[in-house]
């Protein structure tokens, strides 16, 4: 209920914008576009309910962790720099290292077909211009939906080589490019194990 309340007042905040600029554009030209634009702004906010529907993670895209990390990494050099114990400041560094390593594993989840069985990542911890920059992501995965190995006897069968490995190896490069163009890190400080490999 409380989402479509918030909806009807966003297209109400929409259309009142749009009413108060048309009303102080002048004629001409220009207003066209303007009123293009606002038109737009109106179908977008009274479609924004059945875009969420459809597709709930399209909100998840690159940009959006982009901007996500880069705010976690302001907010946590910001506590980290008003922190008077060196006991707060090891758990303002500890609550980042977490939250990027579960932004990280939800990445992985949603854009590929692994799953995270560990994941450590290693932040600069010294109270510099850099603070918070990732200098290392150390992951061990597995394929979706692989059985837990504990839970039945291991059964090796080797017939020859396929396509299968390369494959892998593929989608973990691919990996590796889309961490290291999210977080801004060298490839090489990227390490991933695939589990089974």
């Amino acid at each position: 209920m409380e989402s479509l309340v918030a909806w009807v007042k966003q297209i109400i905040i929409i259309v009142m914008f749009s009413v108060f600029i048309d009303f102080f554009i002048p004629s001409g030209s220009f207003s066209r576009y303007v009123k293009v634009v606002i038109g737009m702004l109106i179908v977008l906010a009274l479609l924004n309910p059945v875009i969420m529907f459809l597709d709930r993670n399209m909100i998840y895209d690159q940009n959006y962790f982009n901007i996500k990390s880069f705010l976690d990494r302001r907010e946590a050099a910001d506590l980290y720099h008003l922190s008077k114990s060196e006991e707060a400041k090891r758990n303002v560094v500890k609550n980042y290292k977490n939250e990027l390593e579960s932004i990280i594993e939800y990445q992985i989840k949603k854009l590929t077909d692994y799953e995270v069985d560990r994941i450590t990542v290693e932040v600069e911890d010294k109270e510099n211009k850099n603070f918070g920059e990732i200098k290392t992501i150390n992951l061990e995965i597995k394929n979706k939906g692989k059985i837990d190995e504990q839970k039945i006897k291991k059964v090796s069968v080797d017939l020859s080589k396929n396509n299968e490995s390369e494959e892998s190896d593929e989608s973990i490069k691919n990996l590796i490019e889309v961490l290291s163009n999210i977080y801004n890190i060298p490839k090489e400080n990227i390490n991933i194990k695939l589990e089974g490999s």
